[in-house]
């Protein structure tokens, strides 16, 4: 009987779990997920539960924010849950709903606001006694923050903290950041060129992911794990991994934030079909300038290999990727950018605009400490044949030619 409370608390209850469980391990652009969270708010507000209402309308906010439509309305949702929380005087998730908001501020290249969101975040949970006795929301509020650090360029402080992080989760024991900071601690060493550590830490990541049935950590390893290789020269098999990234492409989720390094990949091994359909999948799933960003630069780089016919579109998102590099200030984004409109100058012949572009790449990526393009930059200046004979090969590949 749907007029039956325990009926509509079960069903409450069984809204709510299914919301939550589709935000920590599942497609945040899955339809019924919203309709669930909806759905199981409603009911809670019917049956005087606030506490799951809020929940349900921040989790919601989560959701939408993997749809680029609609990026701007989950921030304002999630916030409208921390408000709620707040009113009601729940500590718990207040700090448990800011720590999705500086996902979002991040997501969307706003790195002042999610550092500071999360050391504040932090600062509350050790005042609790969290760190004293480390708790699965402390953990995890770690593992944001480390994702702040390496995407605002502080790949030495990602490094150190994630690197800590990863202690802590495996000391709690928390699986779901062990496999989070295990990804960052990959992506930080494919960064600086250390690819048999990234290789490493991806299929750590990877593992983990598995074993827990979190389907986006394991989209987003398989992707470093397949960069790492290719990137040491170990034989790879994409096809085994297709549906996996293709899935986490189209739902939106965190491989979007290593869409340009996959479609580098995969041009370097010379499969420009799969490039492409990922890069403009990419293109159409991002949310957030950050993930917009990256799928810009991939756009980009599979253009420039389709040649002449393409370059419009080429130029068109690699200004696209600059300007949004330098509105939200991501000097690593600024270096790829130029790195791509070195590429393209080369290809139309115009070799001074190239070198131009290359020299100043190098630049920032030698303050970065940002070895992988650096090393790229270096061989791109010295060997002129480079871009036009290797456009899109592996980056290891291109510099010890």
């Amino acid at each position: 009987n749907a007029a039956d409370p325990r009926f509509r608390r079960w069903v409450m209850e069984a809204t709510s779990g299914y919301t939550r469980l589709t935000v920590m391990y599942g497609s945040s652009s899955d339809p019924d997920a919203e309709r669930a969270a909806l759905r199981g708010r409603e009911l809670a507000l019917e049956l005087g539960e606030q506490s799951v209402a809020t929940t349900l309308r921040a989790m919601q906010g989560m959701l939408l924010t993997a749809d680029p439509e609609r990026f701007g309305e989950g921030i304002t949702l999630t916030e409208q849950g921390i408000e709620e929380a707040r009113q009601a005087g729940n500590t718990l998730q207040v700090l448990s709903f800011s720590r999705a908001v500086v996902w979002h501020y991040l997501l969307d290249g706003r790195f002042a606001d999610s550092k500071a969101k999360a050391e504040w975040l932090l600062a509350e949970l050790e005042r609790l006694g969290q760190r004293a006795e480390p708790t699965d929301l402390y953990a995890a509020t770690r593992s944001m923050h480390d994702g702040v650090l390496f995407f605002s360029d502080d790949y030495d402080g990602a490094l150190r903290s994630a690197s800590e992080t990863y202690e802590l989760a495996m000391a709690i024991p928390n699986r779901t950041v062990q496999s989070g900071a295990a990804g960052t601690l990959s992506m930080i060493h494919f960064a600086r060129a250390n690819y048999a550590d990234a290789r490493q830490w991806a299929e750590t990541s990877l593992t983990t992911s598995e074993a827990i049935g979190s389907t986006v950590g394991v989209h987003r390893s398989v992707a470093l794990v397949l960069a790492a290789r290719a990137a040491l020269g170990e034989p790879i098999n994409f096809a085994r991994s297709v549906d996996a990234i293709e899935a986490g492409v189209a739902q939106g989720g965190s491989v979007l934030l290593s869409i340009h390094v996959l479609v580098e990949t995969l041009l370097g091994l010379g499969d420009v079909a799969a490039a492409e359909k990922l890069a403009r999948l990419a293109a159409e799933r991002s949310a957030g300038r950050v993930r917009e960003l990256f799928a810009a630069l991939a756009v980009g780089d599979v253009a420039i290999r389709r040649g002449p016919s393409q370059f419009g579109e080429a130029c068109r998102n690699l200004e696209r990727a600059q300007m949004i590099a330098d509105a939200i200030g991501m000097r690593s984004g600024q270096a790829q950018a130029l790195i791509g409109r070195g590429r393209l100058a080369f290809a139309r012949n115009h070799f001074e605009e190239a070198r131009t572009a290359w020299q100043r790449a190098h630049e920032l990526c030698g303050g970065l400490g940002l070895t992988r393009y650096q090393r790229l930059c270096a061989h791109l200046l010295s060997e002129g044949s480079a871009p036009a004979a290797s456009v899109g090969a592996p980056v290891e590949t291109r510099i010890s030619a």
